[in-house]
C-alpha cells in the first residue's frame, strides 16, 4: 500500500491508473503525429521582392539617396521619410541603387502646393500635382511598386504626401 499524508492508494489501483495514463499519452502522441503528417506545408520565399522593398526603403530613408539631412549644432540629422527636393536627381538615385531599373514619384496631398520643379529630369502634372522623377523605366510591373507615406522638404516647408517607388 502506498501511503501519503493526503491520500492512500492500493497497488492494483495505482498500476491500473498508471497504465491507463501511459496509454492515453501514447494515443495522444500518435494523434499529433498523424495530424502533422496530413498538413504538409511548402513555403515559397520570394527574396527577390524583399530586396526590391529594401532598396525602395533605402531611396526614401537614406541620406545617400533622397532623405532630408537637417543641419543641427552637432552635425547633420537624417530625417527618414522626408524627401529633400534638392536631392531629386537621376544621378543621385543611380549612385544610390546602381544597376537597377527604377521609377520614383511623389504625390502631394494638396494639389495646390506652391512648389514647382526647376530641376532637370523632374516634371509636375498640373492637374494631379504629382512630381515625376524620371527613372530608368517608367513601365515597371505593378508587383514592383511600393507606396510609402512620405513628406517633401522644399523651400523651407514640408509638404505631406505619398511616394511611389518601383525598383527592379
Amino acid at each position: 500500500m502506498i501511503s501519503n499524508k493526503k491520500a492512500t492508494m492500493e497497488w492494483p489501483t495505482f498500476l491500473i491508473s498508471t497504465v491507463f495514463s501511459m496509454l492515453l499519452f501514447i494515443i495522444g502522441i500518435f494523434m499529433i503525429v498523424d495530424v502533422a503528417k496530413t498538413s504538409n506545408f511548402e513555403f515559397q520565399f520570394h527574396t527577390e521582392q524583399l530586396n526590391y522593398g529594401l532598396l525602395a526603403s533605402r531611396v526614401l530613408n537614406s541620406a545617400d539617396c533622397l532623405a532630408w539631412e537637417e543641419k543641427t549644432p552637432n552635425g547633420y540629422l537624417v530625417r527618414a521619410g522626408i524627401l529633400d527636393f534638392g536631392k531629386f536627381s537621376t544621378d543621385r538615385i543611380d549612385s544610390c541603387i546602381s544597376g537597377k531599373s527604377y521609377y520614383v514619384e511623389f504625390v502631394p496631398l494638396s494639389k495646390t502646393d506652391s512648389f514647382s520643379p526647376t530641376i532637370k529630369g523632374i516634371s509636375r502634372d498640373t492637374q494631379t500635382g504629382i512630381l515625376y522623377l524620371a527613372g530608368t523605366n517608367t513601365q515597371l510591373d505593378k508587383k514592383y511598386y511600393d507606396w510609402f507615406a512620405a513628406k517633401l522638404f522644399s523651400g523651407g516647408r514640408i509638404y505631406d504626401g505619398t511616394a511611389l517607388v518601383a525598383i527592379k
